[in-house]
């Protein structure tokens, strides 16, 4: 029998399959810089190459600045609720301003009621003071009901019907002496 020789073609052939299969190996094996759709190869090529370091990197600055952005819109929500609440305290002031305006309305009401009876002052004294108290109470009404007013316009309007109320006050006091 004979032998086949080192250089024969029929040895030559396994290493030809196996260098053929190495080569598919390798190729199906393809480098791929992401670590979720990547191989064992991939892997290896990220770690040597820094690109699993490089997207580390990107990720915690990503993180950082999603909680500095995060830090911020918590300060806004912050000052938003010290806002909401300082506004809020000056609406339950302006209403109880109007609730003590609205109080001493209906004492000089009565009051002029008071002195026509008594017949402390004219019967056209008490009308005029009647029609400015009436005009009083509808601009206090005005101002409680306004839905499109800014606390800041709704305390000066306040402000000037107390002023108004003052001013009826001393009128009246002033008819009674």
């Amino acid at each position: 029998m004979h032998s086949p020789s080192p250089r024969s073609p029929k040895r030559a052939l396994p290493r030809i399959h196996g260098l053929v299969l190495l080569t598919a190996l390798l190729a199906g094996c393809e480098s791929n810089p992401d670590p979720a759709s990547g191989g064992f190869f991939s892997g290896v090529q990220g770690l040597s190459s820094g690109t699993y370091e490089q997207r580390l990197q990107e990720r915690e600055q990503t993180l950082e600045a999603e909680q500095a952005a995060q830090q911020r819109l918590s300060a806004e929500a912050d000052a938003l609720d010290a806002e909401q609440a300082a506004v809020s305290d000056e609406i339950a002031q302006s209403e109880m301003r109007l609730a003590t305006l609205d109080r001493e309305t209906q004492a000089l009401e009565r009051e002029i009621a008071s002195a026509a009876q008594a017949e402390r002052i004219s019967a056209a004294e008490r009308t005029r003071l009647e029609a400015e108290v009436r005009d009083l109470k509808l601009a206090q009404d005005l101002v409680r009901r306004d839905p499109v007013i800014d606390v800041a316009a709704k305390q000066r309007r306040i402000a000037q019907l107390e002023e108004r109320q003052r001013s009826l006050e001393a009128t009246l006091a002033a008819a009674l002496e």
